[in-house]
């Protein structure tokens, strides 16, 4: 199944927003590859979410995500393209390159980071867990920022799920990286801990939820001791340290990261009540 996003956001094509934003809606992964690697742009919104429903394994309400999460998206959008476009017709042609001016920017330049969309997040929805911020920290109506989630306070659910280089699997010899971990077809729990009794909570938990659509991945600090959990999927150590960096983890305390298959954080949890509240609204009966 392919699904075609909405057609109906009209805007200026100056920013170069449709492609990207269509993507973001509801662009299915390749079902001739479900294995496929995960793209950091690829946040296909509609299609996880059709495809549990679909199976009989989520409540149709996580339907209703889809334009809680989105629409926001798009009004910041087409008010971006609006204003690339009245920059562009009413401000004056830039010069013409020379070898004096060869660092000229057109006027529309100053967008040039927003429009990657690398910062689109949904901070604001309502079938978020985000224990490390609190629920007063998701964004009310009037304050949302759907671009703009790049660096201030550190990664809140909601936002895209950072990559991590330098990961040395415990169980089988190499090393990876969490976007080659991410996969379209299903959630990737990510429990930052050293210590084994309180990861084991969380995979013990983690047995509850369909078989194949959660993926379980330990990850241990540069100094954790290489224990080999038998109830995990993938036992990573951090050897370069990026993983607990960019996901804002101290190698002192727990902290369980869940990802959805669209690449956004679905839930920061301090342990498995968290976890479940999160795939409480996603999964039917729990």
């Amino acid at each position: 199944m392919q699904l075609i996003p909405d057609a109906a956001h009209i805007h200026s094509p100056l920013g170069g927003q449709g492609l990207n934003t269509s993507v973001q809606d509801a662009v299915s992964p390749n079902p001739q590859n479900p294995a496929s690697s995960y793209s950091p742009r690829a946040q296909f919104n509609l299609s996880w979410k059709l495809a549990l429903v679909e199976r009989g394994v989520a409540p149709p309400s996580l339907l209703s995500s889809y334009s809680e999460e989105r629409l926001p998206v798009i009004k910041r959008m087409i008010e971006e393209t609006k204003t690339i476009f009245r920059v562009a017709m009413l401000a004056p042609q830039p010069p013409k390159p020379t070898a004096k001016t060869n660092n000229v920017k057109a006027p529309w330049d100053q967008w040039s980071e927003e429009l990657k969309q690398l910062g689109v997040n949904y901070r604001w929805s309502s079938i978020l867990v985000d224990e490390r911020h609190g629920a007063d920290a998701k964004a009310k109506e009037g304050t949302i920022d759907a671009y703009g989630a790049l660096g201030g306070d550190g990664l809140h659910a909601g936002d895209r799920a950072p990559d991590a280089p330098g990961l040395v699997n415990l169980k089988t010899p190499g090393t990876t990286s969490l976007f080659d971990i991410f996969r379209p077809v299903r959630h990737t729990v990510l429990v930052f801990s050293k210590d084994p009794s309180v990861a084991q909570d969380v995979l013990t938990a983690l047995k509850a939820y369909p078989e194949g659509l959660v993926r379980s991945v330990v990850v241990v600090p540069q100094d954790g001791a290489e224990t080999v959990s038998a109830d995990a999927d993938l036992v990573l150590k951090d050897g370069e340290g990026h993983a607990y960096a960019g996901y804002g983890c101290s190698p002192s305390a727990s902290t369980v990261i869940v990802v959805r298959p669209d690449g956004v954080v679905g839930a920061i949890a301090a342990g498995v009540s968290g976890v479940k509240k999160y795939f409480g609204t996603v999964f039917k009966g729990n």
